[in-house]
């Protein structure tokens, strides 16, 4: 009691009694002395800032962002201070976060809503040979997400055990208001499937992310993984590369797109400003190809996409 009138911390009372904090705790609650837990320290939070930052409609996670303090301490100080979080205020896209959002979700990533939440949340995973491109989207779409984290999985399967960084996004209703166009149930199940208005927004930027998460070589073209969509679905694709890209596709009896070389040329047109340097090998022999052709002087006639300088 003494060591607490006269103003020392908590964790220094516990380290000079030498005592665990339960214990203190405990024996402060037994003789009725007013004891705050020491996980309500907040000395290491700019009050000032946090009220700006706060004002300015950022929630827990971004403010710890700002302030390096851990988000739980931010949650902490902000019930104490009697406010509410920010988390429900809606946050919004710039058009290459969009681009980001829907190529990733055409891809590897997904939506989820967990138990205690009425919220969606975006996330995405990679394995550590791309984790520099798992890095790059991060920072693309860094004020809508937590900081990455890397774990380790054991896959039954192979039996050994893979290294992945993955990446989730706030609970949100801009995700939410998603999920209904990017997944229905079937046979009690919730699978992805391809909504004709969301689908004609892609961009080129959002066909790179889409490629560089499920995309490959086939050949002397390009694959494209798409085994998880329907027949119908794939008509959707097929009629949105067509007729929006002028891209003919065709599809195997896996569900997986092909483009056949002429075509995966004027895809890889379309994206090549884009790919990320984890991703290059997926497109090099794309690349090889017109190089080899520009250097021989020959004709590209698979390649009507090529401008002048391209071809001299």
């Amino acid at each position: 009691l003494s060591l607490k009138e006269q103003g020392i911390p908590v964790p220094e009372i516990c380290k000079r009694l030498n005592v665990k904090y339960c214990v203190l705790y405990a024996r402060c609650k037994e003789f009725g002395i007013d004891f705050k837990k020491p996980f309500l320290r907040f000395d290491r939070i700019d009050k000032d800032k946090f009220l700006e930052l706060y004002k300015a409609g950022y929630n827990d996670c971004q403010i710890s962002k700002e302030l390096k303090v851990d988000h739980r301490r931010i949650q902490e100080y902000r019930v104490s201070i009697g406010l509410k979080n920010n988390m429900e205020k809606e946050l919004e896209f710039t058009d290459e976060q969009f681009q980001i959002f829907l190529g990733g979700m055409y891809g590897d990533s997904h939506l989820g809503i967990p138990n205690d939440s009425k919220n969606a949340r975006f996330t995405f995973t990679h394995s550590l040979k791309q984790q520099n491109y798992c890095l790059w989207k991060y920072e693309k779409l860094k004020n809508l997400c937590f900081n990455p984290w890397f774990l380790s999985e054991y896959d039954n399967r192979t039996g050994k055990t893979y290294k992945k960084v993955t990446v989730n996004s706030y609970q949100n209703k801009i995700f939410t208001q998603y999920e209904h166009m990017l997944y229905r149930k079937e046979n009690g199940k919730r699978i992805k499937y391809i909504n004709k208005d969301l689908i004609s927004r892609i961009e080129p930027l959002g066909l790179t992310i889409w490629f560089m998460d499920d995309g490959s070589k086939y050949g002397s073209g390009l694959s494209l993984a798409t085994n998880c969509f329907s027949d119908e679905d794939l008509e959707e694709i097929r009629d949105m590369f067509l007729y929006k890209y002028n891209i003919e596709i065709r599809v195997n009896k896996y569900h997986v797109i092909l483009f056949k070389k002429s075509e995966a040329i004027k895809l890889y047109n379309l994206i090549k400003d884009y790919i990320h340097d984890d991703c290059k090998y997926k497109v090099e022999h794309i690349a090889r190809s017109l190089q080899n052709s520009v250097n021989l002087g020959t004709s590209q006639v698979e390649n009507p996409n090529l401008s002048t300088t391209e071809m001299q």
